[in-house]
């Protein structure tokens, strides 16, 4: 296993991702600005007004879904840990690999967080911030349930692998991969502050105040699950879950299944959060008393075994 990087102190290693982050999304606003008129024949500005329908205008869209975390998140947290003397794949845990149980541990957690996560959307929903992002989001429908068009099961099965799976491998090994061991080094006694100022930076980055809140919650479950057993492909796992929920929804409304607004409040009813909760209280304590080490080990603690090397 690669030496975490003594040579970089926390504050720098915060900053230089930081700066890596905002220099690409420069770079991929500067491409877009470009390439949008070329492959749409619509100025960016256009494109959000622009009909769905054509097949030019539908691919750009597709296109940047697809390209927008790679150069956002990805290519940042690779390159800060090239930068930083790393070797990505021990850095980022992803030399561990995916054993049943640990694995059945992460979809039970995301599973039973739906509805804690639904109850929270509700009473975000009344916020007074969450309001022009509402608006904001319905003018943009037409293009996000073109985006999401699938027709048939292969196709939606496509679309997941390639948005909702490459969207969680890149925000993954940005946010838990890097940012979260950054922050928890800046806060060695501290590590659920950092676990939960990484999911409100997770959140943020979203720019939609709608799910503000219940994202913040499923940062919180991402982190845990990271800090509980070091495997990021774990939290890729997670998050995958996560970001498929919106595709097979819409696959759903296309499909006549349920007619539900995503944007409306979801009226989940208090106890049904409440027994997930508990439930997932009850799960994590299982789990931690079920292991030999129930933290996860960072890149500078030498001689320490990561959580889950030994889970048969």
């Amino acid at each position: 296993m690669s030496k975490y990087p003594r040579q970089y102190n926390p504050v720098v290693q915060l900053l230089l991702i930081g700066g890596l982050y905002i220099v690409f999304i420069i770079i991929m606003a500067t491409l877009s600005f470009i390439l949008t008129p070329l492959l749409s024949g619509y100025s960016l500005i256009e494109l959000r007004n622009a009909d769905v329908a054509i097949p030019a205008v539908r691919l750009t869209w597709k296109l940047t879904t697809f390209i927008d975390p790679i150069g956002a998140y990805l290519i940042p947290a690779m390159l800060f840990v090239r930068i930083t003397g790393n070797q990505p794949v021990a850095f980022f845990k992803l030399d561990k690999p995916i054993r049943i149980w640990p694995a059945l541990f992460v979809v039970s957690i995301m599973l039973m967080g739906h509805p804690i996560a639904g109850i929270l959307y509700d009473w975000n929903y009344t916020l007074d911030m969450a309001q022009s992002s509402i608006q904001s989001t319905k003018e943009w429908a037409a293009a996000s349930d073109a985006i999401m068009y699938s027709a048939s099961p292969a196709y939606l099965f496509l679309n997941l692998i390639a948005f909702a799976l490459v969207s969680a491998i890149a925000k993954e090994c940005f946010f838990r991969g890097v940012l979260q061991q950054v922050f928890m080094k800046m806060l060695p006694k501290h590590h659920w502050i950092a676990i939960f100022i990484t999911a409100v930076v997770f959140s943020v980055s979203y720019v939609q105040w709608q799910w503000f809140v219940p994202v913040v919650f499923v940062g919180i479950q991402l982190g845990a699950i990271y800090y509980f057993t070091g495997n990021l492909w774990l939290c890729i796992i997670g998050d995958f879950i996560f970001g498929s929920a919106n595709w097979i929804q819409s696959y759903s409304r296309q499909l006549g299944w349920t007619t539900e607004d995503p944007l409306s409040p979801s009226a989940t009813p208090w106890y049904t959060a409440l027994v997930c909760l508990l439930a997932t209280a009850g799960l994590l304590w299982y789990y931690r008393k079920h292991i030999s080490k129930p933290v996860m080990v960072l890149e500078y603690q030498d001689e320490v075994e990561a959580i889950g090397a030994g889970d048969k």
